[in-house]
């Protein structure tokens, strides 16, 4: 858990880490994302380096993937994805 984040702010914290071996926070998750628009798990691990660790995350980079490639009806990515975690 981030410094200025209390148990009360989570899941909806920026900080949250989706990789802790490399410190991957979700925020930087979902802008990976939204900018380069990766398809599979080693391109996210090429650009956030989420994943290359201990490989624990895996199954949950694979859920904001699977999240990222279909959001229903016209939804935010990061509305979308408020659930992954």
């Amino acid at each position: 858990m981030h410094a200025d984040c209390t148990r009360k702010c989570r899941p909806e914290c920026p900080h949250n880490l989706v990789c802790r071996c490399l410190e991957v926070t979700e925020a930087a998750l979902l802008q990976a994302l939204d900018a380069v628009d990766p398809q599979t798990l080693e391109e996210v691990r090429r650009l956030t380096g989420a994943g290359t660790g201990c490989l624990a995350c895996h199954k949950l980079v694979k859920r904001y993937l699977e999240r990222r490639q279909k959001p229903a009806g016209g939804e935010s990515l990061a509305y979308a994805l408020a659930g992954v975690a």
